[in-house]
């Protein structure tokens, strides 16, 4: 009788054991899959935040393109020194864009956008206007500002804007 109590104690101790090992495995495994979740979500707010600055630089450098572009157009437009009286032609913005008779802004595809700038009057005011590409009687002269809204379809914008540089006399 006394062997038979003997062995059942060591049972109830093995038992306890058994038990006491899954719930440290459990208690691992639970810290582990945490662990990990954690490095999953880690990385994809990282990866995310890449792509956003990602496609905020292209902006930029859309937006960037559109004012160099348009910067060399008014200074060919120019077309010396000593003419700053040139009007802006239809033809003026084929190597910037496209001009938009309804918005009176530059377009190109799905790149950028440009909206030109002039004193509303050159002697009193230093304050600016928007101008049309299209407006009848605009010189290259007048234009003082370029802004330029770079574009990332459905995702982002980036705007810069640039002074336009007047060519001195010789």
């Amino acid at each position: 009788m006394i062997t038979v109590i003997l062995k059942t104690k060591k049972m109830i101790r093995i038992k306890n054991y058994k038990a006491s090992a899954i719930v440290s495995t459990i208690i691992i495994l639970s810290v582990v899959l945490t662990t990990v979740l954690s490095l999953i979500l880690v990385s994809n707010i990282g990866r995310n935040v890449s792509s956003s600055s990602n496609e905020s630089l292209v902006a930029y450098q859309r937006a960037d393109m559109g004012v160099e572009k348009t910067l060399a157009a008014i200074v060919k437009g120019y077309s010396a020194p000593n003419n700053l009286s040139t009007p802006v032609t239809s033809g003026s913005w084929d190597d910037v864009g496209v001009c938009d008779a309804s918005s009176g802004k530059i377009k190109k595809d799905n790149l950028y956008t440009i909206q030109l700038m002039k004193r509303i009057n050159p002697v009193t005011s230093p304050d600016l206007e928007n101008v049309a590409c299209n407006k009848a009687g605009l010189k290259f002269s007048e234009i003082i500002l370029v802004k330029a809204v770079g574009i990332v379809p459905g995702k982002t914008q980036r705007a810069i804007s640039a002074v336009v540089p007047v060519p001195v006399a010789p």
